[in-house]
């Protein structure tokens, strides 16, 4: 059996230009080679993810290919998932569990700038400690991937525990990789304002991971059977509120020419959002 939850924001990306330009941002598989190994991890565990930007953006109508500039990803760590998934304290105290908790990107001077943006959510627990606020997207800005060369990115999460009869919990990190000259491809399941069919991948590609139960350590009650897998996506208002780059070139009817080095980004305005950032002098640097 199989459940569908969709409220939350997530990332990943395969992008490809304007005009069915072609390229992806993938999962790359664990090398360790246990039961959890790829693209399955262990339920309540830290995981270290690392993402795959394996080339550039190819126009397949001239050739040309162009240089990923920008990456976002969304998380989905927003959405009700009460009776799917928890955290607990050492003393066994439950609390809410979100999807991909207390993410952290890895430390890469290869961007220019890495964006964390954070809001309000259900209280949860980590190895950290209780926090009510998390991460809901993360933004690489200003690098320079060209279509001869990959670049992998890293980010660290904690991940839930899983309540009731949920054997697997499917994971989709939505994203957007933005390229040079206004291209770019997102990973969506569907259309939405911001990005059109034109610009959604069209094998419909969207990065994931699966968190698989501790059957040994959390089994499943007796009632359950084989138990159910779940999966969780961003609400449509999720990506378009955090995974658009506000950049002229890439929202204006035609796109800006010229030096994309030097053009800074909006920001998302919202009471309930938080900037993760040690810079705060320099107010074009955030998203819409």
């Amino acid at each position: 059996m199989f459940t569908k939850f969709s409220t939350v924001m997530c990332t990943v990306f395969t992008l490809s230009l304007s005009g069915a330009a072609a390229a992806h941002i993938n999962i790359v598989e664990k090398d360790t080679k246990d039961k959890y190994s790829g693209i399955n991890y262990q339920e309540g565990t830290m995981a270290y993810i690392k993402t795959n930007i394996n080339h550039g953006c190819i126009d397949e109508h001239t050739g040309e290919s162009f240089a990923t500039k920008h990456v976002a990803m969304l998380f989905p760590n927003s959405n009700d998932l009460e009776g799917i998934t928890f955290s607990r304290d050492f003393l066994g105290q439950k609390y809410a569990g979100n999807a991909l908790m207390h993410v952290k990107p890895g430390i890469d001077n290869f961007w220019n700038k890495i964006k964390i943006k954070t809001s309000v959510v259900p209280e949860y627990w980590t190895l950290a400690g209780t926090s009510s606020e998390d991460v809901r997207a993360i933004y690489w800005l200003d690098g320079d991937v060209p279509n001869s060369m990959y670049k992998n990115i890293e980010i660290l999460a904690h991940l839930p525990i899983l309540d009731q009869c949920i054997s697997k919990l499917r994971i989709y990190i939505p994203s957007v990789k933005y390229c040079k000259k206004g291209e770019y491809r997102a990973y969506l399941k569907e259309p939405t304002p911001s990005f059109d069919e034109h610009h959604i991948d069209h094998h419909r590609y969207i990065m994931f991971i699966d968190v698989i139960r501790d059957n040994v350590n959390n089994p499943l009650p007796d009632t359950c059977a084989e138990g159910v897998e779940a999966e969780v996506y961003p609400s449509e208002s999720d990506i378009e509120k955090y995974l658009p780059i506000r950049k002229k070139r890439y929202w204006a009817n035609d796109h800006v020419e010229g030096d994309d080095d030097h053009e800074d980004d909006g920001d998302h305005e919202d009471d309930d959002d938080h900037e993760d950032d040690d810079d705060h002098e320099d107010d074009d640097d955030h998203h819409e």
